[in-house]
């Protein structure tokens, strides 16, 4: 009988490990996907502010300008959040 539970006991532990792995490799891939999400933002919006200027006398690369701030401004703020809030969570979780 005790051969049994510790056989229990074993396979658990087994398996809570490849769940733990598995979970590990999925934060992984979604925080690699959200640096990239931010990257793009960042060069789309710094991008974008260098381009202001030299088209001020020129409409449509003025709303082009325009139209990739804005996208860099919306995208950036929620993968960066993104990015803090799943490093916070992965802290918090090795703490317990």
């Amino acid at each position: 009988m005790k051969k049994m539970k510790e056989k229990k006991r074993g396979r658990r532990e087994e398996n809570g490990g490849k769940w733990r792995k598995k979970e590990e490799e999925e934060r992984k891939k979604k925080k690699r996907k959200m640096e990239k999400v931010l990257e793009v933002g960042v060069l789309s919006w710094s991008l974008a502010t260098i381009l202001v200027p030299n088209s001020a006398g020129f409409m449509p690369g003025l709303v082009l300008s325009r139209i990739l701030v804005g996208i860099g401004e919306g995208v950036s703020p929620s993968a960066a959040t993104d990015l803090i809030a799943r490093q916070v969570i992965h802290i918090l979780s090795l703490s317990l």
